[in-house]
């Protein structure tokens, strides 16, 4: 899976890209209906990512992000300070709980163009809720 979250001044929007074994690809450009923060739509990402391959049955995942700062603050690197990135922190362990295996890395942003066409439309004003 591959994820990414992005802030304007007007909206906040992730992009999540599943690839299935099959080497199918499932593709998600999610408007986020509340003010975030990249960092914040980052979690978001990878907590809604988590939540669709845990609904397919799926136990072992593999997370590429490429926020350094929240896959640090998963593997403990970094020390969440902040009371939201505490709690988005928590949310995700305990998400983790749920899987067999669920691994998060951190990819150069080049390896990560995938999610970035999805982000920017997930973001922009021009992404609208079922039809509006």
């Amino acid at each position: 899976m591959f994820v990414n979250g992005s802030s304007t001044s007007s909206r906040s929007g992730v992009g999540i890209v599943i690839k299935s074994p099959e080497t199918n690809y499932m593709e998600y450009a999610i408007a986020l209906e509340f003010p975030a923060s990249n960092n914040e739509a980052e979690y978001e990402a990878i907590l809604l990512g988590n939540r669709l391959i845990h609904a397919a049955g799926d136990r072992n995942v593999c997370a590429y992000s490429n926020s350094k700062l929240v896959v640090s603050q998963v593997e403990g690197e970094y020390e969440a300070r902040q009371e939201k990135m505490t709690k988005y922190l928590a949310k995700l362990r305990e998400e983790i709980d749920k899987f067999e295996e669920l691994r998060l890395e951190w990819i150069p942003r080049k390896k990560n163009l995938m999610t970035d066409q999805l982000v920017i439309l997930a973001s922009s004003n021009q992404f609208t809720r079922g039809g509006e």
